[in-house]
């Protein structure tokens, strides 16, 4: 709203204003996990790692370097990132690391990739 514009109304619903601050104070720390996970997932090479671990469940990081045509350092500093948010988890199975979306997320990932492919 322009200074020069100005909010009409005839009256001001004190309660309807109080329960709505205190429904987003109740849900802030929910809005901010869900702003971090927006900011993720605006990065490409982010979402098609999770695209290939929503389609193949668990993958190995040399499939997806192979799979994303990126260099093993560029590939490890993706899942590393991907990890220290909290979006995926690392399995070994001898000198192997296997890649998993992280078990909370699963939902939120197969529903996100359901809306947008």
């Amino acid at each position: 709203m322009s200074e020069n514009e100005k909010c009409i109304r005839i009256v001001t619903d004190i309660r309807h204003i109080k329960d709505c601050k205190e429904d987003l104070y109740a849900v802030d720390l929910f809005l901010s996990k869900g702003s971090d996970l927006f900011k993720i997932l605006s990065n490409k090479d982010h979402l098609k790692i999770l695209f290939v671990l929503n389609k193949q469940e668990s993958v190995c990081t040399c499939d997806i370097k192979d799979i994303m045509d990126l260099s093993l350092s560029e590939t490890l500093i993706q899942l590393a990132y991907l990890k220290d948010q909290g979006i995926i988890v690392e399995k070994r199975v001898g000198q192997t690391t296997f890649w998993y979306i992280h078990v909370d997320l699963r939902a939120i990932i197969y529903s996100l990739f359901d809306l947008i492919v």
